[in-house]
């Protein structure tokens, strides 16, 4: 019987000094090659795309709106899910700060006594997508697959000292936009912004009209 403890490995015919030696930098040549390309990836992970700065909401170039009470408070009693198919906390500035900003610009307590209470009902942006047209004219017409519908519900109450409501106003606009697909990041903040804006142009032209008309008592 041959005994396997004492008997040396004998060297293997396929494997050669030189031929191990060869498939030794050949492995480390792949190790090198893997690492670079890892790098590489890793790299192209880390860029980011750079977002533009947009201008901020203001109204202070609106004349104020002087309310007969000794404190105005804004009360947000919407809140956005922050979950599609509501899209209104990706939007460069929300239609909720959009309103808030509306408000500390353009209300301006000049009383002594009484609550004027701003109640923001609904800022919400919601996306639904669009159908595409089905064969060659699905790839020669770059179209709408995206539909943004951009809605804000306010309410303004004037209340006594108790808490009573002694007058009462509310304001409700909604825009649309349509998205290409094919729009940057930054492109469609850009179209955001365009949508907040066009938002609160109606919403700053029918709320101050409906202050006027019904709340005029309290309206100095």
């Amino acid at each position: 019987m041959r005994d396997l403890k004492n008997e040396r490995p004998t060297e293997s015919p396929l494997a050669p000094a030189a031929v191990r030696q060869s498939m030794g930098c050949a492995r480390r040549l792949t190790i090198r090659v893997l690492l670079l390309v890892g790098l590489a990836v890793a790299g192209a992970c880390e860029t980011t795309v750079e977002r533009p700065e947009f201008p901020e909401f203001t109204y202070l170039h609106h004349p104020p709106i002087p309310l007969d009470v000794g404190r105005i408070a804004f009360e947000e009693a919407y809140r956005s899910p922050l979950t599609a198919p509501n899209i209104e906390h990706l939007f460069p500035t929300s239609p909720a700060e959009a309103v808030g900003r509306w408000v500390a610009d353009r209300l301006v307590a000049v009383g002594v006594r009484r609550l004027a209470r701003v109640t923001l009902l609904d800022a919400s942006a919601v996306a639904t997508r669009l159908e595409r047209r089905e064969g060659i004219e699905d790839l020669l017409w770059v179209e709408p697959n995206e539909r943004i519908d951009a809605r804000i519900k306010i309410s303004v109450e004037i209340l006594d000292e108790t808490g009573t409501p002694l007058a009462f106003t509310t304001a409700e606009v909604a825009r649309s936009r349509s998205l290409a697909e094919d729009l940057t990041l930054n492109e469609r903040d850009a179209v955001y912004l365009e949508l907040t804006e066009a938002l609160m142009n109606d919403f700053n032209a029918t709320l101050e009209q409906n202050i006027r008309d019904y709340l005029e008592a309290y309206v100095r």
